[in-house]
């Protein structure tokens, strides 16, 4: 039990771009963003590029805007992580999605020897996201669209710290409704259903995208913006099944509507991902988003 209040707490907003979105192969970080504050107020700001050592997938440079060329002369993750090390230690760590963000910062941390509580210290997550879903119920919580429900400032999406500096502006909004920077820690994490824990191996337990996670609920129709291998974009209306591993590659398997008939989508290359229809589902939330959308086998 925590009853400090929030205000008394240093925290972190965490954000991270990626090459494509399974760290179990190989994909890297290619920016991350951290908003340090102390009191309720911004204190410290970090926003780097990154060389992944791997080219980034045509989905993700869709999303982000940052290609290749960009990163060939960037630092590496090893080269940056004392700087935000020393940023992240002793905080409580906040994300839209964090644990998205949490296991590619533990994936990088793994290759440098030692997983990312080892470096930082114990630490607690709160997930803005979480909280949204709790407080509003479900549908519409992508980062963007939640910001402008709540009319938080924002600014250019899918880059690092601007991510971050909106996912701030999103949570301090939604504390302000139930007593704002007073609140104790323990009483923000039960507006997000209680502690959220990452995986002890979030390698294995591949956690999906905020696009992937908002929308991609078992049974719900929803519309999907996809980059075919010939660069050219399409839209489809489909009912997501699962997800799951084909040659290294994660995976949707969904219903086409379109086709009438089971057809499968690269994660990396869906670039956006909305509901069909607006209305909020009444089926419940699931509290790990893994074993909702996640098949544990892995098919060749």
């Amino acid at each position: 039990m925590d009853a400090t209040r929030l205000f008394d707490l240093p925290l972190c907003v965490i954000d991270v771009e990626t090459t494509g979105s399974s760290i179990a192969y190989g994909d890297r970080i290619t920016e991350l963003g951290v908003v340090r504050i102390e009191q309720g107020k911004v204190v410290a700001t970090y926003q780097q590029l990154l060389n992944p050592g791997r080219p980034v997938s045509p989905g993700a440079a869709a999303i982000t805007g940052i290609t290749n060329d960009m990163l060939v002369d960037q630092p590496t993750f090893c080269d940056v992580w004392p700087a935000v090390r020393q940023m992240l230690a002793g905080t409580v760590l906040i994300g839209h999605n964090v644990h998205f963000d949490i296991g590619f910062f533990d994936g990088e941390c793994r290759k440098l020897g030692n997983p990312l509580r080892g470096e930082v210290g114990e630490y607690a997550l709160l997930d803005t996201l979480k909280i949204a879903n709790k407080q509003f119920g479900r549908g519409g919580n992508g980062l963007q669209k939640l910001a402008a429900r709540l009319e938080a400032p924002t600014s250019t999406a899918h880059r690092a710290l601007a991510d971050c500096l909106t996912t701030f502006a999103v949570f301090e909004k939604m504390l302000a409704f139930r007593g704002g920077w007073n609140l104790t820690l323990d009483q923000v994490l039960a507006m997000q259903g209680g502690a959220s824990k990452p995986p002890a191996d979030p390698v294995r337990k591949q956690i999906v995208s905020d696009e992937v996670a908002v929308s991609l609920v078992a049974g719900q129709k929803v519309c999907i913006t996809y980059l075919d291998a010939a660069q050219q974009r399409s839209q489809r209306t489909v009912t997501p099944m699962y997800v799951r591993r084909i040659r290294g590659t994660q995976t949707l398997f969904a219903h086409c509507h379109l086709r009438n008939e089971q057809r499968t989508f690269k994660l990396e290359r869906i670039l956006a991902v909305v509901p069909a229809v607006e209305e909020t589902l009444d089926a419940p939330w699931p509290d790990d988003l893994y074993n909702a959308f996640y098949a544990e086998t892995e098919s060749e």
